[in-house]
């Protein structure tokens, strides 16, 4: 009791270890007591109290613990008492403990490591001339679709929202210059993109082939007819008449005719197609070497033998005839050639007078009843006349004695049948109209009575006739039996029009570490597509904006910066991403930054006789555009004029002269901005004038301008010029304003940087003042023989993501501030995502499960954050434990932490070190540098299992 009436003063010295000030020595509750004391001291008189309600009401015990004296005073504290004057001091104790908390946290507001307030942490930072990091807009290069037909220039801000599913306002972006755009540039292919460069091979000594399919083909069957058709890109084509003889689900075996033609070895996928099922199946008209045409008339049938005189008499067999053509058993006779029937004497046993023998008699030749003494066999050989007798026995008759030949044939005294009218006939002529058959078509020539029985022959040209048709074939056919034609089944080999080499040449000549070379088809070429142009890469997996180095018409090449992934010196010149298939190259590419373009409005009224005017522009949400000049890294996006003047923006009046027209830009807490402006020495004041200060600004801002690729797809006004638009990098940058937490934390590193990189603290606090930046951390490379030193710089972007144009932006920041001769190269942080197994035990009796699973998740969520992680810091599992554990609810929880480490995308990746408990957990992720370990929650493994907690 004595320490507490002898107390003069209710502040205390602050002790060790706190990390606030704490000047406030007691509560209401305390001051209660003591003020109960002090008037009852006051009103005792002759050791009696007059004031009998200071007296307490709770019985005091003769060995109170400390524990028991703190339950009475709050039970006196709360305790209801109808007497005024106890009201009275309860109020002023209470009072007393409001005043002194306001004093102890004016106190702490005057301490940068402990003051909260923005406004306060604000002003304490400005002394050592730091400033807070404005918002930033999130900026993305846009794909424009010009119209067809048309080209023209498309004005700074043409804008263009995304559609967000959850219904809330979308956000819309502007483009940041003037862009001329020529439909010709809307899309634009690597050469020969659409043709596979897989060799195809035809197996000359087996004549046969595999023939992949992508997907199976119906009524295809063993035995089919086709023709494989052979176009060489630079080369005839041919074709190959192939039977399939086996079928599978998705590849076909083809057995082909012997080859008239060699296949080239570099034969691809693209320059094959297989033709199968023929619908039309025409038998011509007799053709070949055997065949003749004789004059109307001739009478003659098949089997027929005929006679005509060349150098001598010859003779043949009719084998088949088809009007007016004869096929003959030998060759044929001459153009202009009369044709005689043979006729033929058989065989017989005959009776003379000089006695009996087998023979055959045959017309005399003197008596001119045979045309001629030439004769022949059976088998159209040769006989001489000169083996036969003649003799009269009451006529005149020649005969042959012979006992081996069955029959002779002869040319009897007659008028010739016919003359040949054509010989070695190989047009193909058929009967009736071609119908479908046109030039260009394939066709399967047929004839059984060889042994390789099939030939692909394409028509070059059908000749009609009144009542027939000709097809010339390119390649000669001779003896066609049947054509088959009109094929109803096309098929082409798998992927056939997928070329999977990289979009760059990977020859060593063209392999650089700062560009890539691509080959172009230049049959729609515009002169907009010029170096310094920038283009956008669309590949399989991303999206890579590029600026045109340099254009070669003349071999349709165009080099291209910075160098495509896989392209440079020290890859492998290899892409699963960016092949000539996958990839499109967009030309008609801008800048664009999330905001929405505002009517000009009117700041204010300069004064001359005023030093350093300032402005409040009331407007929240002003939009931040990327400006490497400034330290932040951003600047407002508004134009300010002064009487029709433009000032320009600076990031500090420090080095300002006193006519140069520049204003600077302070935020305040609301997101509002204050527009400052010189004082004739550091910046020229302003001049006196009504309403003569007039402002344009953009609107939009902050972490919900960083849309994921392809959100922006609408535009918020038609442009005659503009089909639509396309959004394949996603839009980062965009961040909030710099918390009193991070001015705190950066404001005492800055006056150790002074704005200059020497050392890697200094490249590491420069890269992280940009307002775009959660996270940098620097690295010197180890030193080369190069006197050059290099720094590379790891970024995590606000809002993660790729860095897009912030790389460049920091990049000239560092440079502009570093000493000669220090390259600095800025790279994008490695993720290391968290795989959790998890189990948690719950007491079911006081909480319910499914809400502490749930506030379980959104504590991992939060706690292990892109933006909560830190660079290059090891990661324990107990920091999950204790996590978990701090949840209401979870009275314990098990934690197991996979050794399966991911990035975004899917892909494996390495920490530096990883260290197993002895049960073989992972208790402890050792990242390099440039990693970061954290948990997202759309792609990181969590395998949470919520059970009953048991005692």
């Amino acid at each position: 009791m004595s320490e507490l009436l002898d107390k003069k003063d209710l502040t205390r010295w602050n002790r060790a270890g706190l990390e606030r000030f704490r000047y406030v020595d007691g509560n209401a509750v305390t001051y209660l007591e003591t003020l109960r004391l002090l008037m009852k001291q006051a009103f005792t008189e002759s050791g009696v109290n007059q004031w009998s309600a200071l007296d307490t009401e709770i019985p005091v015990p003769s060995n109170e613990t400390a524990a028991e004296k703190k339950s009475r005073w709050q039970a006196q504290y709360k305790a209801e008492r109808r007497d005024y004057a106890w009201e009275i001091l309860r109020t002023y104790a209470r009072s007393t403990h409001v005043l002194m908390e306001y004093v102890d946290t004016y106190a702490n507001e005057n301490f940068l490591r402990t003051a909260t307030e923005w406004e306060n942490v604000k002003r304490l930072v400005e002394m050592i001339d730091y400033h807070p990091n404005p918002p930033a807009s999130a900026e993305t290069p846009i794909v424009l679709i010009a119209k067809e037909g048309l080209s023209g220039t498309v004005e700074k801000g043409f804008a263009f929202k995304n559609k967000p599913v959850d219904g809330s306002k979308p956000a819309i972006f502007e483009t940041l210059s003037d862009i001329d755009v020529d439909v010709a540039l809307n899309t634009l292919k690597a050469k020969d993109w659409n043709k596979s460069q897989n060799l195809f091979t035809y197996d000359a000594t087996s004549r046969s082939a595999t023939f992949e399919l992508a997907e199976p083909t119906e009524n295809v069957s063993v035995g089919t007819l086709g023709v494989l058709v052979i176009e060489p890109e630079d080369d005839d084509s041919f074709g190959i008449a192939v039977t399939v003889t086996e079928v599978a689900d998705t590849q076909l075996t083809l057995y082909g005719e012997m080859l008239y033609t060699s296949i080239p070895s570099s034969l691809t996928d693209f320059q094959v197609r297989l033709l199968l099922k023929p619908e039309e199946k025409r038998e011509p008209l007799i053709s070949g070497s055997q065949v003749i045409e004789l004059s109307e008339g001739h009478g003659l049938g098949i089997g027929a033998v005929i006679s005509w005189y060349a150098s001598g008499w010859k003779v043949a067999k009719v084998l088949d005839l088809e009007g007016n053509r004869v096929r003959l058993s030998s060759n044929a006779p001459y153009i202009g050639e009369e044709i005689y029937t043979a006729d033929f004497a058989v065989k017989d046993y005959h009776s003379f007078p000089s006695g009996s023998e087998y023979g055959i008699i045959l017309p005399t030749h003197r008596d001119n009843l045979r045309k001629n003494n030439a004769l022949w066999d059976q088998n159209l050989n040769s006989v001489s006349d000169s083996n036969h007798n003649h003799g009269t026995y009451g006529y005149e008759l020649d005969f042959f004695a012979s006992s081996t030949r069955d029959r002779l044939y002869y040319v009897p005294e007659r008028e010739p049948v016919a003359t040949v009218t054509d010989r070695n006939i190989q047009d193909w002529t058929f009967t009736g109209k071609s119908k479908k058959f046109k030039s260009g078509d394939w066709l399967v020539a047929q004839n059984d009575s060889l042994g390789n029985a099939y030939r692909a022959t394409q028509i070059e040209e059908i000749i009609e006739h009144s009542d027939s048709f000709d097809i010339v074939p390119d390649r000669t056919v001779t003896n066609v039996e049947v054509v088959h034609g009109l094929f109803s089944v096309e098929l082409k080999p798998k992927d056939y029009d997928k070329n999977h080499q990289p979009i760059f040449l990977t020859d060593s000549v063209y392999r650089s570490d700062v560009n890539s070379t691509i080959p172009l088809d230049f049959d729609s070429y515009s002169d907009l597509l010029a170096p310094g142009r920038q283009i956008m890469l669309v590949g399989k997996l991303s999206a890579l904006a590029l600026t045109v180095k340099a254009v070669d018409t003349d071999n349709e090449l165009l080099v291209v910066e910075p160098a495509i992934p896989g392209s440079e010196k020290s890859s492998t010149g290899e892409t699963d991403n960016f092949t000539r298939y996958d990839s499109v190259l967009y030309a008609n590419v801008v800048n664009s930054g999330h905001g929405e373009t505002h009517n000009k409005i009117i700041l204010g009224s300069g004064d001359a006789t005023k030093t350093n005017q300032s402005f409040h522009l009331d407007v929240n949400d002003i939009s931040f555009v990327a400006d490497s000049k400034f330290s932040s890294g951003v600047r407002a996006d508004l134009a300010v004029k002064v009487d029709n003047r433009t000032y320009t923006q600076v990031s500090t009046l420090i080095d300002s002269e006193p006519e140069d027209p520049h204003f600077v830009v302070q935020m305040r807490e609301d997101s509002t901005l204050d527009i400052e402006f010189g004082d004739g020495t550091l910046g020229r004041r302003l001049p006196s004038g009504t309403n003569n200060i007039v402002v344009v600004y953009r609107t939009g801002t902050g972490l919900a301008g960083n849309l994921s690729a392809y959100s922006l797809e609408k535009t918020v006004k038609p442009h005659y010029l503009i089909e639509s638009v396309a959004q394949p990098i996603l839009a980062s940058g965009g961040n909030d304003m710099e918390s009193a937490e991070s001015m705190r934390e950066h404001a005492p590193s800055s006056v150790l940087t002074l704005e200059r990189a020497v050392s890697v603290t200094d490249f590491s606090n420069l890269a992280q003042a940009n307002s775009s930046v959660w996270q940098a951390k620097a690295v010197m490379q180890q030193p080369t023989l190069s006197r050059s030193n290099k720094v590379n710089v790891a970024i995590v972007p606000a809002g993660g993501g790729d860095l897009g144009s912030l790389s460049e932006t920091i990049a000239g920041t560092l440079n502009e501030h570093c000493l000669p001769g220090v390259s600095v190269t800025v790279l994008r942080y490695q993720a290391i995502l968290l795989a959790l197994t998890i189990i948690v035990n719950v007491k079911t009796d006081e909480y319910d499960i499914d809400e502490v699973e749930l506030a379980v998740k959104q504590k991992i969520a939060t706690d292990f954050s892109l933006k909560n992680a830190s660079l290059g810091k090891p990661f324990y599992r107990s920091q999950i434990i204790q996590s978990v554990e701090s949840v209401t609810g979870v009275e314990n929880c098990q934690c197991q932490i996979l050794e399966s480490f991911i990035d975004e995308s899917g892909a494996t990746v390495t920490p530096d070190s990883v260290a197993l408990s002895l049960n073989g957990y992972v208790k402890r992720i050792s990242p390099s540098w440039n990693q970061l370990v954290y948990f997202e929650s759309s792609t990181s493994a969590l395998n949470l299992t919520m059970q009953t907690f048991v005692p």
